[in-house]
Parts: C-alpha cells; sequence; structure tokens
C-alpha cells in the first residue's frame, strides 16, 4: 500500500505505555484568505515548482522550473535540452460550453516555441488535433493571447474541457514561458475582515473536537430527488443495472456503446486532501479494465481544478487513491465521480461503497538525508509536519514510535500541541539508534482527549554507512524502470556494479516519443557512470524479430544518442521467438550488426551482446530447439561472418545445465526469471552468464512466508552458487529499492549488505542439509559464510575457526560471535545471515535437537 495511504489507515491499537511530555508548541501560521477564484491554469505563474516538476503541470519532455528571470514572481518554465515536440500541458482547464470562446494569455520570450489549446473529454483524450500558435522570436517577455471557439456542432450533451500547452517546435528552441492563464470574469470575493484580538483576561473556551470527514459520494442504496438511487447514467439501457444486499451495487455490463454511472459530489474543501475508494466485483469473463474518473470543480461547475482517471482492474476487489489537494489557499469546488465501460468492454462489472473522504490533518515526514539513509545511527533526525486545513483550532497528541524492521518498538515520544486554523505544526523527531538497518517512524495523530484517531502514518527510513562514490560490487545490478534518476543513484549507493533499463524496439526511431525515451537513457547513463555504475539496455522486441536492416536504423539512433554510456545491450527475446524458423539466425545477424556498427565509431567495442533462452528451467529445452534449426552453411544466404556462433564459443556455463538431471543435483534454485547466454565478449573479464532480471518467484515450492528482501538475498546467493556470474535485483512491487515517496526500503538495505558482503569474493562451497542453507564465499583475506533456515526459526551449533567472527544480520547490524572454545550456539531464520571469518578458516554448522 502507498505511504501516503499507509498515513491514512485508522489504527485500532491503545498506547498502554504513554508518558507526560511537556507540552510542546511549534506553530507555524499560514497567513491566507478564502479564495473562491481560483486561476485556472492551476500555477499558472509556476511559483509551485521543484527543479523539475510543477504542480498542475504535466511534462513530457525536460523542463526547468528554476534558475531563470521571470516575468512576475520568481519561477518561470523554461526550455531544458529540448527536442521538438516536447510539451508542458496544464492538468486545469475550463469547461468547454456551445457559442462560449476561450481565450489563453501569458508571456514568452525565446524562438523556436508554439502554445495552444487542448479539448479532451471525460477519458483525457484528445477530442480532435490541436492546432499550435507558432510565437514569433522575441528577445524581451512578450504578451500573447490565443483563442479557441467550439464549433457550432459541438455536442452539448457530452463533457469536454479546455487545456492549455505549450511546445517546443524545433530542438535548438530556447524560450521561457510564464504567467499563463485563461481569461475569466470572475472576480475574489473582498478579504473578510480579521478577527479582533481576545482578551487575554477572558476566560479561555473549550476548543471543540473537530467533527469526522463526512462522505462526499451519494450512498447509491438511497432514495434522491432527480434519481431513484442518487446517480445518473448514460448508454443502453440493457448495460445498466443494479442489484441488492448488504450494500447496494451499481452494475455495467459491456456492449457496443461505452455506459456508465455519475454522481455529483456536494461542496469540497479543495484545499486538503483526499481518499477515493471504491468496492468492485468483476464477473468471470472479464480481462480489460474500467474506468473510475474523478473530476473537481469550481463551486459554479465552469472551471476544471483536477482530472484523475484510475484504472478499475478484475480480481482488485476494493480501490483507494490519493486525491492531492489543489492549492495551499483554501478554496471551495465541488465535483463529480464517474464509473465507466468502454465500448467493446466483454463481461460485466459492479460496484459499491463508494466514498471520497477528506483528511485535512494527514501528516508528512521529511529528512535533509539524501533518499532518507542516515550515515550514523545515533543522528537521525526527521522531520514532522502536521497541517491543520481546517477553519479552526485544533488540539491534538501525537505519538511517535520508532520500529526496527520486525515491528520491535526502540523509542516513542509524546507531544501536545494546539494548531491554529489553515496552520501548520512543524517540529523534529529523533532517536538515538544502536544499529545499521530499515526503521520506521510510526505517527498517529488524535484528539486532545484521545476520542479520535486524525491519521496514522508509517514513514521509513535507514541507517547506512553507504556512499554513492563507494566500490561497486560487479557480481550484483538492478534492473531499473528507467524512469528517474533517484533509481541510479539508489543503486549506486547500494554498491551495485551494474544497472540495467528497458528500451522497447521501435520501427518508428524519428518519432518522439522515442527520442525522448532515449535522451532519458542518456542521462541515467550519464549519472549512472558518475558514480562508477555500468549500464546495460535492455532491448526488448514484440511479437516478431526484425530483420538487420530494420534494426539498422533503430542502432544508428540508439548508438549516437547513448555512445560509451551502454556498457552492453541485451537483446530480450522470448524463448518461442528464439526458437523459431530462422529466428537464431536473426539475432546473430542483429548481433553482428551491433558489433559492427561500434567498431567502426572509432570509440572501440565494449558492449556485451546477450541473447535470452527463457527460465531456469527452460534452458535446456529452449537451447535445443534452438540448436535444431541452426542454418547449414550455403543454405540460409547469409555470409559466413554474420553468424556469431562461428566466431565465438556458446558460454560453458550454460552447457553444464543442459542436461535436466544434471541440473536437479545441483543447490536447489527457484524459478529466477529470464536467463541469458554470452554471444559476443569482446573483454574477457566479463566473460559468464547473466541473470536479468531477478524476479520474486512464484512458484508452489516456494514458502509464502518470507519477506521480500530475504526472498531475494536468497534467490541470488542461489543463482551465484549455480551458473550465473552475473545477478540483477528486479526493481518493482515488493521488491523495489524506494518507496513512492523517494526513500530507501528494506529491499535497498538488503541489497547494499549483500554488496558488500560479498564483494570481491567467489562461491567457494556450501551445503543443504537438515532445513539449514549455507554458502561460501572466499575472498583475498576473509571469507563471508551466509547461513539461513529454510522454513524459519532453528537452532545450529556453529563451530570451527571462530575467533574474531563478527555476525551480521540481513540489515548490516553487527557483533561478534560469542564462541567460547570454538563453538557457538545460534538460531537461524528465515532471513540470511553474514559470517565474516579468516580466509581459509575451518567451518561447520549443523543442526541442533529441538
Amino acid at each position: 500500500m502507498p505511504s501516503a495511504l499507509r498515513a491514512l489507515a485508522i489504527a485500532g491499537y491503545e498506547t498502554n505505555h504513554m508518558t507526560r511530555l511537556p507540552l510542546t508548541l511549534l506553530i507555524v501560521t499560514l497567513n491566507c484568505a478564502l479564495a473562491w477564484a481560483v486561476p485556472v491554469p492551476i500555477n499558472g505563474g509556476f511559483e509551485r515548482a521543484g527543479q523539475f516538476s510543477a504542480e498542475g503541470w504535466h511534462t513530457d519532455g525536460q523542463w526547468s522550473f528554476t534558475g531563470h528571470k521571470a516575468y512576475e514572481g520568481r519561477r518561470s518554465a523554461a526550455t531544458s535540452r529540448p527536442l521538438s515536440g516536447d510539451r508542458l500541458v496544464s492538468n486545469s482547464g475550463i469547461v468547454l460550453r456551445p457559442g462560449e470562446p476561450i481565450t489563453l494569455t501569458g508571456h514568452y520570450r525565446g524562438s523556436g516555441l508554439g502554445v495552444g489549446i487542448e479539448v479532451v473529454g471525460l477519458l483525457g483524450v484528445p477530442a480532435a488535433t490541436p492546432e499550435t500558435t507558432e510565437l514569433q522570436p522575441a528577445e524581451e517577455w512578450t504578451e500573447f493571447s490565443v483563442t479557441y471557439e467550439p464549433p457550432a456542432d459541438f455536442p452539448a450533451d457530452e463533457f469536454a474541457y479546455a487545456r492549455v500547452y505549450c511546445e517546443v517546435l524545433s530542438d535548438d528552441a530556447q524560450g521561457v514561458f510564464d504567467n499563463l492563464r485563461f481569461e475569466d470574469d470572475e472576480l475574489p470575493p473582498p478579504p473578510e475582515p480579521e478577527p479582533e484580538d481576545d482578551d487575554q483576561d477572558a476566560e479561555r473556551e473549550e476548543i471543540p473536537i473537530p467533527p469526522p470527514s463526512r462522505n462526499l459520494v451519494p450512498d447509491p442504496g438511497s432514495i434522491g430527488v432527480n434519481s431513484r438511487r442518487r446517480w445518473s447514467s448514460f448508454g443502453a439501457d440493457e448495460q445498466l443495472g443494479w442489484r441488492s444486499g448488504s450494500h447496494s451495487w451499481l452494475t455495467l455490463t459491456g456492449g457496443d456503446a461505452a455506459a456508465g454511472w455519475s454522481a455529483e459530489l456536494d461542496r469540497m474543501d479543495i484545499s486538503a486532501p483526499h481518499v477515493l475508494s471504491l468496492r468492485t466485483d468483476f464477473s468471470d469473463t472479464c480481462a480489460e479494465p474500467a474506468r473510475m474518473v474523478l473530476l473537481i470543480f469550481d463551486p459554479h461547475r465552469k472551471k476544471v481544478y483536477h482530472h484523475q482517471i484510475l484504472p478499475l482492474t478484475p480480481g482488485q476487489e476494493r480501490m483507494a487513491a490519493l486525491v492531492p489537494s489543489i492549492q495551499k489557499l483554501p478554496a471551495s469546488g465541488c465535483g463529480r465521480l464517474t464509473v465507466l465501460v468502454r465500448d467493446g468492454f466483454e463481461g460485466e462489472l459492479s460496484f459499491s461503497q463508494p466514498s471520497l473522504l477528506a483528511y485535512p490533518h494527514l501528516p508528512s515526514v521529511s529528512a535533509l538525508a539524501k533518499l532518507k539513509i542516515f550515515s550514523e545511527p545515533g543522528k537521525v533526525n526527521l522531520f514532522v509536519r502536521v497541517p491543520n486545513r481546517i477553519d479552526q483550532i485544533t488540539e491534538m497528541v501525537t505519538h511517535l514510535k520508532f520500529v526496527n524492521r520486525a515491528g520491535v518498538e526502540l523509542a516513542y515520544e509524546k507531544r501536545k500541541m494546539a494548531i491554529g486554523p489553515r496552520s501548520v505544526a512543524l517540529f523534529p523527531a529523533g532517536a538515538r539508534l544502536k544499529y545499521n538497518g530499515v526503521y520506521k517512524l510510526v505517527m498517529r495523530a488524535q484528539a486532545a482527549d484521545g476520542s479520535r484517531t486524525f491519521a496514522y502514518g508509517e514513514y521509513p527510513f535507514v541507517i547506512s554507512p553507504a556512499r554513492p562514490q563507494d566500490a561497486k560490487n560487479l557480481r550484483f545490478g538492478v534492473a531499473l524502470k528507467g524512469t528517474s534518476a533517484e533509481q541510479v543513484l539508489a543503486a549506486a549507493t547500494a554498491g551495485a556494479g551494474w544497472v540495467a533499463v528497458p528500451l522497447r524496439y521501435s520501427s518508428a526511431p524519428s518519432s518522439h516519443e522515442f527520442r525522448v525515451h532515449v535522451r532519458q537513457l542518456r542521462d541515467l547513463g550519464q549519472q549512472a557512470h558518475t558514480y562508477g555504475v555500468r549500464l546495460a539496455v535492455q532491448i526488448r522486441f514484440g511479437a516478431e524479430l526484425p530483420c538487420a536492416a530494420d534494426f539498422t536504423g533503430f542502432f544508428d539512433a540508439v548508438n549516437s544518442a547513448l555512445g560509451s554510456y551502454a556498457d552492453a545491450y541485451v537483446l530480450e527475446v522470448c524463448p518461442e521467438l528464439l526458437a523459431a524458423a530462422d529466428g537464431y539466425g536473426q539475432i546473430a545477424a542483429i548481433t553482428a550488426l551491433i558489433r559492427k556498427t561500434q567498431e567502426s565509431d572509432g570509440t572501440g567495442v565494449d558492449s556485451i551482446i546477450m541473447a535470452p533462452f527463457g527460465s531456469v528451467a527452460g534452458v535446456a529445452a529452449a537451447a535445443a530447439a534452438a540448436d535444431k534449426l541452426l542454418p547449414d552453411a550455403g543454405h540460409d544466404g547469409a555470409e559466413p561472418d554474420t553468424w556469431l556462433a562461428a566466431d565465438t564459443e556458446p558460454a560453458t556455463d550454460t552447457e553444464r545445465i543442459a542436461d535436466a538431471a544434471e541440473a536437479e543435483t545441483a543447490l536447489p534454485q527457484p524459478e529466477l526469471g529470464p536467463a541469458y547466454e554470452a554471444l559476443y565478449l569482446p573483454d574477457s573479464e566479463r566473460v559468464g552468464n547473466w541473470l536479468l532480471p531477478m524476479a520474486l518467484a512464484a512458484g508452489d515450492g516456494q514458502p509464502a512466508d518470507i519477506v521480500p528482501d530475504a526472498l531475494m538475498v536468497r534467490q541470488a546467493l542461489a543463482a551465484l552458487a549455480g551458473d550465473y556470474d552475473l545477478v540483477f535485483w528486479q526493481d518493482a512491487g515488493e521488491a523495489a529499492i524506494l518507496d513512492e515517496t523517494g526513500a530507501a526500503t528494506q529491499c535497498w538495505v538488503a541489497l547494499w549488505n549483500m554488496c558488500a558482503q560479498l564483494r570481491g569474493k567467489d562461491f567457494a562451497g556450501g551445503e543443504a542439509t537438515d532445513g539449514v542453507h549455507w554458502m561460501r564465499f572466499a575472498g583475498a583475506d576473509k571469507d563471508t559464510v551466509v547461513a539461513w533456515g529454510e522454513r524459519g526459526g532453528r537452532a545450529v551449533v556453529i563451530s570451527g575457526d571462530l575467533e574474531g567472527v563478527i555476525k551480521v544480520d540481513i540489515g548490516g547490524a553487527e557483533w561478534p560471535l560469542r564462541s567460547p572454545a570454538g563453538r557457538a550456539k545460534a538460531r537461524l531464520s528465515a532471513d540470511p545471515v553474514y559470517l565474516s571469518l579468516s580466509h581459509g578458516a575451518q567451518f561447520s554448522i549443523g543442526g541442533l535437537r529441538q
């Protein structure tokens, strides 16, 4: 569950050991007045913006929002390394009405720029191709104005709204935008008079507890005035219905046309975040998602402040999403919630219990430490922000607990505070901890009398001495989505020697979408090389393999953009394509093309070209099928030097697992995802098999009670003990090394510790007996033994040369192993534990009778 939603889970426990602390108040009051007229586009002056993102805007390409002189205020939107087609699109707009023209005004300076008005419908799809107005080059700030008039045949009964976009029209464009807005004749009301100062001698009135937020979504089962369930509908009658039960269910059945249910929402305070939730029930025949759409308007339903589209997928019983606040000033709005299925939908969707609740006291936690990684246990310092987004003073008690990975409480603090209307409380929170590892700050905000909980949240942070400049372990990599530079920084800080990013093959390498993606990959590669990490690019093919001639234009575009930043290209092909007629030959031709292109660019050949064979269990079958289709000389029409297997022998490691019986007798290996055989290895130091990516196993033989970080570590160790020289951690889902807030997770800690413990060491043997697994990795001075219990708790006796042995848990916490007379008792769990001992020291581990 995302942390923003975890912060909304109401706690059901009581704290029995709370101590009384002095009343601590640190109130920061926001001077703000009620403003009913919100400018659209929201944040058209880009004042609420980070360096590369702005609230209220979607960026397609690279834009910068800092360091440029603004027309008014402090910030503006500027092109940054532009490509033709880069866009900046507003998330807000004006509702279209027939016969009412819409005028956009703004200021710009520079050249190669354009602006336009885009009309979108309920699902955010442009209703028509917009016309971009090219702006004349201007050295000084210049005002522009663009008008859009709906056509005469514009359907009045269909919802659509207009939003603004700024576009780069040439690759060498340089320009800045500011003060963008649609003309609006609505004036804000006069400010309310300031309240008179209270008499200091007057008796203090009791501060009331704010009432709980009410559900803004009407109950589908209630009887309304204009609709029998206060919900309106569109679509054929046979596609719409309802069924009874403990809760009323509205139903949608697929058909030739779209169909849906809509509910108008009462006036809401859009300055507070909300949580939107819904219970769904799909029929067994459903295989495609439906949509839930939330629109937030101004009180007159003329302006669109927020447009959120959420997929409803089969198998998802309950959907919950955070609806962010619109702006810092309190403002009134209203909304519309729509659940719909598109034309061609097959099956039936039922939904019930729709809810939209405000959370005006939702707290947040930040840290000065990058990725929330603190270098020393005794210097943890977090900053807590508790808002009060209502118009009355609120007294509350905030309970702060620091817990470790196992949920054990290590420190506790209680703070009492009174927060003024539309204000915020800021205060530090810290604890003196002892060990490296992952921890959480658990926070619960309650009413002063404890009668009601306002919010509950868990905020992870990490203690680790890791730095991105530290030495890397070339045995481990991280397979990334390739969308964020923070992911590369996290992998480098963890000590991984490689990062892998996906790149889907495109038959149109000159398209804007493809060029933007390659530009992003170059930025990731540049950052990886800055920290000493190597970059592997996974070229993913679709249902068919391209011929070498079609692949040439694609790879020329990629190679010219990435250059030497790509240390490896991985040709990711499913086994079925590889085993199909001439599939192996096509891969060989593409591989030869990559080799020749890189040899001719004057920078030398640095890449490893790999070809996949499928999962570990399917390696033998796929290899045998491909071998049967090897082209015979003189029959395939190909030149001899294009068949790469004739120049480079297949990796011997892959050959060793060709016998299924031999694979079964090796160290137990779970299903680990796609495996790769080296086809072209110009650098002999990098010879070996890769495992990319290493995903969480989902097999019958895999214990379900093992947490993701322990499972990933065990799979990585099993791969290194088998036929693989390099394994990649899959940065996705529960195994992600960063959460959605950018904080390091317990999986990051496990990866960092594994990279550090096994750096410079090679697999030297292992054993799996009586539910106990252990492996030994030998280094020049020190050896590392990794051990765990297969199904959890297991008492063992460790014996041998144990003098000075250090025990390190999965999170990096270390302490000496007590071993009188060369024997030590320990209890192994499902979490791997590391034992650092002298090189070549005698060592044995065995079970104890329970």
